[in-house]
Parts: structure tokens; C-alpha cells; sequence
């Protein structure tokens, strides 16, 4: 490819990498005065099937179109053109003059939480702008992020583009992706299987967070084995809430990150700046109008103010008594009445305004508690139902495989305000209680089950509450086939999207 023109004028001058999905060179358009250079992106389907090409052309077109968009952006590659030459498919885009962040994060070296901190919010800032757009990176990594030779952060290589190259098409004429889009240590599980989200870029971003405060390279971090989650703190001295960021946005399961950029770019935020300056209030009234002084001259002090001469006589009574301030008068019985009636009617109101707050303080601290076993059942059936679909052969049977972080044990959990239980939990339906300890509380029970078909698995979720407060939850039947349905006596909090 080396000296060749393709499109006719994007002169190939050299090759800047080559993987699985395509090739990447360096070119100059011809077209344009001077050394005028971009990026080419190569991209050949696995396949030569009509209609996988068809698919693959529309594919292209459309993420071709989603970079052009998001290349408004000033720290995202701007989009010069998209083509199909010879089956293959071309991207041209900006070429970003730095170095990529790999060059920063050297193995071994640990960098300090300042530039770990600046780094993540450099990062965040362009992916919330993404993110908000409802488009995944989904390969985020130190060598696709680079530092422009004006200290900016640009993120480049979308990964969406590439689905163009995983395309396959089987013996029934079915299309589907080859590889998932990603790399190993910066992708999480659910983008392992095909099912990427938002929140798999901040797994992306805390991994290479992680990478710069540790020194260590993903593959390099520990793992629990009964959780997934990433051990990497190791007696590290570093800021807990930094820690505690960089946790929260490499969770195992999706449900428990930031759910986008934009979130993640808050914590941060607030992180680097935790009291933002407020501007003083001067009042320009007491702003002295004498001049300034020069520098090193010696203030000069205010003149004593004169006394300002009466503008009529003033008498003076020889009798020095009568010169003296006058005492007021005690009141008067009349006065004392007006008092205790004024202060007694003021107690009264007050009385009446606590009496009315009182249970209004009550109901609300019920519903704040109920709130929280109904978060609680709802943050279950998700994770339930991804461990099903995409982690094991059956529902989980204990808490720490959940790993939700509110809640810990094999089957059982408590919280100040209730007992939960993970009552049943097989391949096709799992059932989770909520029971109030105190009797004011009503109860919850929650439930998954998963519902198979000739093409196609669905799963369904239900909260059932009861009716009233109760320290007994509804009792879900174990119906195998059906979606589950909330007993008598109980009635359904929401429906709960799988």
C-alpha cells in the first residue's frame, strides 16, 4: 500500500498499525497545499457473501456517519470522508499530532494521584460528550487516547466502525460478529459476550486509572475469585475517595458503575475541586475613596474625625440631675397581660405546627425505609438476570456472587431496617424476600424467571409489596413457564425491565 493513491487523491505514505480488524496508514491529500496529512482506516469483511457485504455497507454508513457527528467535538478526530473501493471500506479522518497515552504510563512506574486525577477527568470530559450522544467507544485503551501537542487529551479508533470487519454470514445465511469489539483487560465481561453498554467505557477509563497509579498493566491486577471484582489497592497509600471512585467504576457487574461518563465526570469533579471558590460580596459603600499609596511608602493614617459643630444652641440645665438619661417606666398591668397573651399564643401555634409535622416526619421515614428494600429487590432481580443470561447456568443462590456491595452473605443479608433471603434460585426462576423488622414496614419479595422458546430466551422480573405493613413478605409460587405474578394480599411495585 506503500506510495499507492486510492480515491485518487489520499496518498499512502506510511503504515501506523495493523491488527485483526484493519489496516492504519498515514497519507497526504494531494488535493490540499502543503503537507496536508490524515489518517486512512482500512476495513475488509471477513466475508465476500452479497448479502453480508449489503449489511456490512449499511453498518459502515451508518457508524461512519455517528464519527462525523461526534468529530465535532475538538478533542475527537474530525471525519474527512468515507468510501468503498474494491469491497473494502475507508475512513479518513484528522491526523492527531502527539503521542498516544502509553508513552505516559510507563510499567512500574506509579504516578502520582495529581496527574492520576487530571488524567481521568481529561479522559471523561470527551467521553461524557459521547456518552451523551448514546454512543460506546467501546475500546478504550492507553494507545487510543492521545495527548495532541497542546496537552489535550483526544480520544480516537471508535470501536463501532469495526463491527464491519467481524461480519460472518453461517450456511443459513444468518449474519453475525465474530470477535467482540475490545481488548482484553480494559473490557469487561458483558462486552466479552456482545452485550457492550456505557458503562463498559468507565470500566475502560478506571482500568487505565488504576494502570497509572499502580504501575501495573491489567493483566498484572489481582482478581476475588468469588466476586470478579479487581483487587488492586494492596496496602497503597492512596486518597480513599479517589480509591473509592476507581472502585466504583470497574465493578464487576454494569449495574453497579457509573451508568455513564457524565456521572463518573462528577465524582471526579467534585473529587478535584470539593469547595469551589464563592466571590466575596464587597459592599462598595465601605470602600475607603482615599488614594492608594505608593509601594513602600508609608500609610498614611485617616484624620481623626473633628466633632461637627451643633446647627442650634444647645442649653444646658444647671440642675445636673435633670442631665441624666431618663429610665424607662416599668410597664404597666395592662402591659404584662399583652405579654402572657402573645407568648401563650405563640406556644399554642407552635404546638399545632408540631402536631401537624410530626406524622408527616413519621410517614415520610416509613417511606424512606420501604424506598430502600425496594431499591434493594430491584438492584437483585437486575443482577439476577444478568448473571443468568450471560454468567452462569442458573440464578445465583447467594449474596456474594451478587456482589452489590449493600449486601453481603451466602443466602441471607440483613440491613438495620430489614432481613433479605435469597428463598430460590435455580435454572429458571429465582425468589428474593425483604422482611421488615420493624412492624410499621410493609414487606417485598422479588422474582426472575426465565422463560425459553423455540428461538429465543425472555426473562421476566416482578416486586410484589404487601398491602399492608407485615413482617410476612408475598409468597411468589416456584411456576415453571410463566411470568411471575404477585400473590393475594400483596400488590406489584413496578415493572422491572430484565
Amino acid at each position: 500500500m506503500i506510495g499507492t493513491t486510492i480515491a485518487g487523491h489520499y496518498k499512502i505514505v506510511n503504515q501506523l498499525g495493523s491488527g485483526g480488524f484493519g489496516e492504519t496508514y498515514l497519507a497526504q491529500d494531494t488535493h490540499l497545499p502543503g503537507d496536508s496529512y490524515c489518517v486512512v482506516k482500512q476495513l475488509k469483511p471477513q466475508t465476500t457473501d452479497p448479502y453480508a457485504l449489503q449489511i456490512a455497507r449499511r453498518l459502515f454508513q451508518t457508524e461512519a456517519e455517528i464519527l462525523h457527528q461526534l468529530g465535532t467535538h475538538d478533542r475527537i478526530p474530525r471525519l474527512f470522508a468515507y468510501f468503498e473501493e474494491n469491497q473494502q471500506f475507508y475512513l479518513v479522518q484528522e491526523f492527531v499530532e502527539g503521542h498516544d497515552l502509553g508513552q505516559e504510563l510507563t510499567p512500574g512506574k506509579q504516578l502520582s494521584e495529581t496527574y492520576v486525577i487530571k488524567l481521568l477527568q481529561d479522559i471523561l470530559e470527551v467521553l461524557a460528550f459521547v456518552h451523551q450522544r448514546n454512543v460506546i467507544h467501546r475500546d478504550l485503551k492507553p494507545l487510543n487516547i492521545r495527548r495532541r501537542k497542546d496537552g489535550k487529551i483526544v480520544l480516537i479508533d471508535f470501536g463501532a466502525v469495526r463491527e464491519v470487519k467481524t461480519l460472518v454470514v453461517n450456511s443459513q445465511g444468518q449474519t453475525s460478529f465474530s470477535v467482540a469489539i475490545g481488548t482484553p483487560g480494559y473490557m469487561p465481561t458483558e462486552q466479552a459476550s456482545g452485550k457492550p453498554r456505557l458503562s463498559s467505557d468507565i470500566y475502560a477509563v478506571g482500568t487505565i486509572g488504576i494502570q497509572a497509579i499502580t504501575g501495573l498493566l491489567p493483566h498484572q491486577l489481582s482478581e476475588d475469585s468469588a466476586t470478579g471484582e479487581v483487587i488492586w489497592r494492596n496496602g497503597l497509600q492512596v486518597n480513599p475517595q479517589l480509591a473509592d471512585i476507581l472502585d466504583k467504576m470497574v465493578r464487576f457487574h454494569f449495574l453497579q458503575r457509573y451508568p455513564s461518563a457524565v456521572e463518573a465526570l462528577q465524582a471526579i469533579q467534585q473529587l478535584a475541586n470539593p469547595h469551589p471558590p464563592t466571590q466575596p460580596v464587597i459592599n462598595v459603600g465601605s470602600i475607603p475613596t482615599q488614594p492608594l499609596n505608593n509601594p513602600g511608602s508609608t500609610p498614611t493614617p485617616p484624620p481623626n474625625p473633628q466633632p461637627t459643630p451643633p446647627s442650634h444652641p444647645v442649653s444646658i440645665n444647671p440642675n445636673p440631675d435633670e442631665n441624666q438619661p431618663s429610665i424607662a417606666p416599668k410597664p404597666s398591668s395592662f402591659s404584662k397581660v399583652w405579654l402572657w397573651v402573645v407568648g401563650g399564643l405563640g406556644t399554642i401555634a407552635l404546638a399545632a405546627i408540631a402536631a401537624i409535622n410530626v406524622p408527616i416526619f413519621i410517614e415520610n421515614n416509613i417511606k424512606s425505609k420501604q424506598s430502600e428494600a425496594k431499591e434493594n429487590i430491584r438492584a437483585i432481580n437486575k443482577v439476577q438476570t444478568f448473571h443468568r443470561a450471560e454468567l452462569g447456568t442458573k440464578f445465583a443462590d447467594n449474596f456474594n456472587v451478587l456482589a452489590l456491595g449493600s449486601l453481603s452473605g451466602n443466602a441471607e443479608a440483613d440491613t438495620p431496617n430489614y432481613s433479605y433471603r435469597i428463598v430460590f434460585a435455580d435454572e429458571v426462576i429465582t425468589i428474593t424476600t425483604a422482611t421488615a423488622k420493624d412492624p410499621a414496614l410493609k414487606s417485598y419479595t422479588g422474582a426472575v424467571t426465565r422463560t425459553d422458546s423455540a428461538d429465543r430466551s425472555v426473562m421476566t422480573s416482578v416486586i410484589c409489596e404487601t398491602s399492608s405493613p407485615s413482617a410476612t413478605p408475598p409468597v411468589i409460587p416456584q411456576i415453571t413457564g410463566r411470568a411471575p405474578e404477585c400473590p393475594p394480599g400483596s400488590v406489584e411495585v413496578e415493572p422491572v425491565e430484565p
